[in-house]
């Protein structure tokens, strides 16, 4: 007779997995669902995450990574991001968002700076993060440091980006 055991390695392994899947969800807050009148002083929010397969286009180690980036930030004040690939570790990197803007036609885009880095030469390069926000709530999102692409990255909508004020 089997015994019904909640401790096997298969439940143990779609725990982790789905534990995982929720930690890599993207998605993006934005003014809590509350009118720009109403919460002048509350900070919109993105909290964005994706990963990248290898793409040969991409320059050096970054046509070579199958990356993985997260970032969190406010429009119109600071956040920070990750950029980290378990195999070719010389991408982890921690960026600093120093800035971040809403542009036109439903685009953001995030200015700031690689903190650290595993690599000495990615170590205080500027960073720039652009996301657009697709018709269907998908977000296309590109990262360049010092002015070359590294990363398109599409994020699925798990979660709205939009709030109910279309925003």
């Amino acid at each position: 007779m089997k015994k019904d055991n909640r401790n096997d390695r298969r439940n143990f392994l779609k725990s982790a997995g789905a534990a995982l899947a929720a930690a890599a969800v993207p998605a993006a807050v934005l003014g809590l669902g509350r009118t720009a009148e109403a919460s002048n002083n509350l900070k919109q929010m993105l909290i964005f995450g994706g990963i990248s397969g290898p793409d040969p286009q991409m320059p050096g180690i970054f046509g070579l990574a199958c990356f993985q980036f997260q970032m969190s930030a406010e429009i119109g004040g600071s956040g920070f991001a990750t950029l980290s690939d378990p195999v070719l570790t010389d991408i982890n990197s921690h960026i600093r968002i120093s800035s971040g803007r809403r542009g036109g036609n439903n685009i953001y885009v995030f200015s700031g700076i690689v903190e650290r880095s595993n690599s000495s030469e990615l170590t205080g390069k500027p960073v720039t993060v652009r996301v657009q926000v697709l018709p269907d709530d998908n977000c296309n999102l590109s990262l360049t440091i010092e002015n070359t692409p590294v990363a398109v990255i599409l994020l699925p909508a798990i979660q709205k980006v939009r709030d109910k004020n279309g925003l």
